[in-house]
C-alpha cells in the first residue's frame, strides 16, 4: 500500500510523517503521533503547508501534496485556554486601600486585605480551566473562583471553539456551538448554573467559523460561516429570535461566502461592520465591508 511523505514542524521539531491517506483527518492523526509527548497536554488548532495557507478540507491536502516538497506547520494551543468548563469569579471590593511598602506589598498584609473583600457581583466567564488549579502563580487568585461547571455539549466535541456567546440578559446567555443551541443562566445567591436546551440551526456537528452579534438584546444574527461536513463556505445569513426561540433565514446574503469574520455594530445597531474573515480560498481577507441590517 502506498503512502505519501511529508514533513511537519511545531516550531521546535521537523519530523517526517507519512499518510497512508491524503484527508485532513489522517493529516492530524500522523501529525498528534509524531508530536507526542511534546504536546501531550495541548491541542491541535491549526495547520498551514509551506505558502502558509490554511490545511482545512481534504482539498488542501491533495493540492499542497501537487507541489514537489511538502511541508507542514502545526500550531498547538494549551488546553488551558480552550473552553470546556463555566467559572464564576467574583468582582470585588476592597474596603480599604492596600498599604504599598518600597514598591511592594508585604504578604501578612495581603492576606488581611484578602479577607476584607465585599462580595458585589460576580463576572460568568467561558473559560478553559481544565488546568488552572495546577498552575502555581495562581495560587493567590483561588479564592475568587467559586465555581466550576462543565458545559452540557457531547463528549466527541474535544473542545468549544468559534462558537457565539452573548450575553442577552443579566445573568443570562446564550451559548452555540457547533450542534447545541444552550441558554444558561446563573443564579449568583445559589452561586449555581442552570442551562435549558434551545432549537438548533445546524442537526449536524458542522456548522461552525461563522460571524455574529445579538442586536437590540432580541436577535442573534450569524453571518456565513463553514459547513464542516460539506467542506464548503457558507454566505447565508440566519436569524435566531430569543424571544420566539425561532430561527429563521434572511433573504438578504452575503456578497460571497466567508467565514471567521468579526462583525461590529454602529452605535444605532442600523449598520454593521464585517471585518477581516477568510473567502472560499482560505485566504485572509484583509477588508472592512459596510453591511445595512435590514431585517
Amino acid at each position: 500500500m502506498s503512502s505519501f511523505k511529508a514533513y511537519m514542524t511545531d516550531g521546535v521539531t521537523v519530523h517526517t510523517i507519512m499518510l497512508p491517506k491524503l484527508t485532513t483527518e489522517h493529516l492530524r492523526q500522523q501529525i498528534l503521533q509524531v508530536a507526542q509527548p511534546a504536546h501531550v497536554n495541548n491541542v491541535l488548532m491549526a495547520i498551514v503547508n509551506g505558502n502558509g495557507d490554511d490545511i482545512e478540507t481534504d482539498e488542501n491536502v491533495i493540492c499542497t501534496f501537487k507541489r514537489d516538497h511538502v511541508y507542514f506547520t502545526a500550531q498547538f494551543q494549551s488546553s488551558f485556554f480552550l473552553l470546556k468548563k463555566i467559572i464564576a469569579i467574583s468582582n470585588y471590593k476592597t474596603h480599604r486601600d492596600i498599604p504599598n511598602t518600597d514598591g511592594f506589598v508585604e504578604k501578612k498584609e495581603m492576606e488581611k486585605q484578602t479577607q476584607s473583600h465585599k462580595m458585589d457581583c460576580s463576572l460568568v466567564l467561558l473559560a478553559g480551566a481544565m488546568q488552572y488549579e495546577k498552575q502555581s502563580y495562581l495560587e493567590d487568585v483561588k479564592h475568587d473562583f467559586h465555581l466550576n461547571s462543565v458545559l452540557p455539549v457531547p463528549e466527541t466535541i474535544n473542545c468549544t471553539s468559534y462558537h457565539c456567546f452573548v450575553c442577552v440578559k443579566l445573568n443570562r446567555f446564550i451559548l452555540m456551538t457547533r450542534d447545541k443551541n444552550i441558554l444558561i443562566k446563573y443564579n449568583e445567591a445559589r452561586k449555581e448554573f442552570d442551562y435549558e436546551m434551545l432549537p438548533s440551526l445546524s442537526k449536524s456537528l458542522g456548522y461552525f467559523k461563522y460571524g455574529y452579534i445579538c442586536l437590540h438584546k432580541s436577535d442573534i444574527i450569524l453571518f456565513g460561516g463553514t459547513d464542516h461536513i460539506m467542506h464548503t463556505l457558507l454566505s447565508s445569513i440566519h436569524i435566531y429570535k430569543i424571544k420566539e426561540k425561532t430561527w429563521i433565514q434572511c433573504n438578504q446574503q452575503l456578497p460571497f461566502p466567508m467565514s471567521g469574520v468579526a462583525v461590529v455594530a454602529s452605535h444605532d445597531e442600523r449598520c454593521l461592520h464585517l471585518i477581516g474573515g477568510k473567502n472560499v480560498s482560505f485566504k485572509s481577507l484583509q477588508t472592512i465591508s459596510l453591511f445595512e441590517a435590514k431585517f
